[in-house]
């Protein structure tokens, strides 16, 4: 069954970013996709403490432009 029909997923391609700007925001490394082939995706979400620092910058400029930070920013400031 597909995972948009049973409401896990909102639309395709989507959530590869959706995970990246959660991880990031929080200064966690990147998602590891290494071993997604092509008849499935396989992620590991590396866990830890937050970067309460970097968190702190994210939430300021995101306050300051009133929107959240696209993923390519968050990558360059992480």
């Amino acid at each position: 069954m597909p995972l948009k029909r049973i409401g896990l997923a909102e639309r395709t391609g989507r959530g590869v970013d959706l995970i990246y700007q959660g991880l990031l925001r929080y200064g966690r490394s990147a998602p590891d996709y290494r071993s997604t082939n092509s008849h499935s995706v396989a992620v590991r979400l590396p866990g830890g403490e937050a970067d309460l620092g970097l968190l702190r910058v994210v939430i300021e400029e995101e306050n300051r432009s009133h929107c959240p930070l696209p993923v390519d920013s968050l990558i360059a400031i992480g």
